[in-house]
């Protein structure tokens, strides 16, 4: 997995050295999927290279979006990086503005962990999540488990029918979670015993829609 790194020394060096630059000035998406599709652009043109820099000139390109996008693309495409460097006009405030955005990148990296797992194991994974300050209830009569993420105001309704929806689901709740965000949330998820076989790119693309109204 990359490292993240928002430097607001105005150099193209890291630890000391001169590293590979790339310029974003031109970036027309909207959404995840252009945000992925950059990513992937940038892991295989320098797969190669373990530090890369990036100065983002786009009023258009998110540069926590984009963050996000490398960290999920590196996972799957080979290559050698360890570490991107965005270059920022004021690195304080951009650590700030990345903070939920990290929180969204570890519920991304769960899901793609229990991905790997049985659906038993995925299950019993979920309900240990009470550490997040989650309120966890097993229903054994409808076989499911009810879990709240408390917050003000009414909550929200979710649900997941399948294992696939599950991941989705709990990967956005574990990133609102950590992000902190002040929103209740009460989710059944219907326990199942079948093991399906995943569609990574979809159940990634479902917590980024859950999480990203509320931390954009």
């Amino acid at each position: 997995m990359i490292e993240i790194v928002l430097d607001g020394n105005d150099n193209n060096e890291f630890l000391h050295r001169p590293r590979p630059v790339l310029a974003i000035e031109d970036f027309a998406g909207t959404d995840y999927s252009s945000y992925r599709q950059k990513a992937q652009e940038i892991i295989t043109m320098y797969s190669r290279e373990p530090i890369i820099i990036i100065r983002n000139q786009s009023a258009q390109c998110s540069n926590n979006m984009l963050a996000v996008a490398l960290f999920v693309e590196a996972h799957y495409v080979e290559n050698n990086i360890e570490c991107v460097v965005f270059k920022v006009a004021d690195s304080h405030a951009a650590i700030e503005a990345y903070k939920p955005y990290v929180a969204l990148t570890i519920g991304i990296k769960y899901i793609i962990r229990l991905m790997e797992e049985n659906a038993k194991i995925i299950y019993k994974e979920i309900a240990l999540l009470e550490y997040l300050g989650l309120q966890i209830e097993r229903d054994y009569h409808d076989n499911k488990l009810i879990i709240t993420l408390p917050g003000q105001g009414e909550p929200i309704l979710m649900a997941s029918t399948n294992t696939s929806e599950a991941l989705s689901l709990i990967g956005a709740i574990k990133a609102l979670a950590l992000a902190h965000v002040d929103v209740s949330i009460k989710a059944e998820f219907q326990i199942s015993d079948e093991n399906p076989s995943f569609d990574h790119e979809e159940i990634i693309n479902q917590v980024i829609k859950i999480v990203s109204p509320w931390i954009a």
